[in-house]
């Protein structure tokens, strides 16, 4: 593995990979450095807490009566 942070200074820049990688095919992932971790890790848990909400929102008029519900496993694994 190999690992280069920089920051860039014009809008096209080079990336020089080891001599011993020329000819083998690489990946090349590049993605800004977040100082702040929680900031990042809040704005999913937003998102998710978002999308979960919108979920509820979509289903909330469904209801399915399960009351008399009981799982058989013989049954769910007949396949006859």
């Amino acid at each position: 593995m190999y690992r280069q942070v920089f920051t860039p200074t014009e809008r096209n820049n080079t990336v020089i990979m080891p001599r011993e990688w020329y000819g083998r095919e690489i990946e090349v992932i590049a993605f800004p450095v977040v100082k702040n971790g929680r900031k990042v890790e809040s704005d999913v848990i937003s998102f998710r807490d978002q999308r979960l909400q919108e979920i509820r929102t979509i289903t909330n008029d469904i209801n399915v009566d399960l009351s008399n519900f009981k799982f058989t496993r013989d049954e769910a694994n007949n396949y006859d």
